[in-house]
């Protein structure tokens, strides 16, 4: 019986398939280094914080200057509102009018509790981890950047020499590049466009009749409309008496307090 010597054999076909390339495994390293600053400023956060030293009261003690804010000023489990925009928490007034736009890039750092740095840690390491190791360290740049490239593209160029597919000719079709260009144009825009319209102070609730529920739903627990506090202090020998005006509410503190520390006692008996 003839034997088709064009026809590799089952060891040559196997040596051979081992010469395939394969994409270069990307080691993710960048993902698990956000996620490490997150946590470190995080903790530096509470540090300056110093709950027991600017707070009547504090939820677990025991963790000294790291201990949380009571769960009716932040039941996320973290610092008060006053540590948040000192360390550059996104305050609309101070970037519109005090020209404070780095605040638009701390408070991307910034996190209000635990359960909120929780919640965004855990998703970033179950997304980003595979995106990073799919994408490699482009995937920064975002989807809109890394289209994926034909299969016949990527079989032509990992094949060996051998190997003689229909020819691809380019690396993406058209209606690749055609979307990738448009999504590019459409995300500078809009971010000019936002970018411009906020520093101008623009309040897009004024043109958009369900816009403020991104950053707020109402319930029956707390309102997304915030009355303005105002408390009445008053020197009594070594003890400061704070008076909420707008609920009568009093509190009498042993030390001299800092102006924080007189905004702390205000928040807590007014709210």
């Amino acid at each position: 019986m003839d034997i088709n010597k064009s026809l590799p054999s089952k060891a040559e076909a196997i040596v051979e398939y081992k010469k395939m390339k394969h994409f270069k495994k990307w080691i993710p390293w960048l993902i698990p280094l956000f996620v490490i600053a997150n946590v470190i400023v995080f903790i530096i956060t509470m540090y300056v914080n110093d709950c027991p030293n600017n707070s009547v009261s504090c939820i677990v003690r025991i963790f000294g200057r790291f201990s949380f804010q009571p769960f009716q000023e932040n039941p996320l489990l973290g610092p008060s509102l006053l540590t948040l925009r000192n360390m550059g928490a996104l305050d609309v007034d101070k970037v519109v009018n005090k020209h404070q736009g780095w605040r638009l890039i701390t408070c991307m750092w910034l996190h209000g509790g635990v359960f909120h740095i929780l919640a965004n840690m855990f998703g970033i390491l179950l997304v980003g981890i595979r995106l990073e190791q799919d994408f490699g360290f482009g995937f920064l740049l975002g989807f809109v950047f890394l289209i994926r490239p034909q299969f016949g593209w990527i079989k032509q160029r990992y094949a060996t020499s051998s190997y003689s597919p229909t020819l691809v000719k380019s690396k993406f079709k058209i209606y690749q590049c055609i979307s990738w260009l448009l999504a590019l144009i459409l995300l500078l825009v809009g971010f000019t466009v936002g970018l411009v319209a906020l520093l101008k102070g623009v309040d897009g609730n004024d043109h958009c009749s369900w816009c403020h529920y991104l950053s707020c739903v109402p319930t029956s627990k707390w309102s997304c409309n915030p009355k303005k506090m105002a408390c009445l202090t008053e020197q009594i020998g070594n003890q400061l008496n704070v008076t909420c005006s707008s609920n009568g509410k009093s509190i009498l503190y042993d030390m001299h307090p800092t102006n924080s520390k007189i905004y702390e006692l205000c928040y807590q008996i007014c709210s």
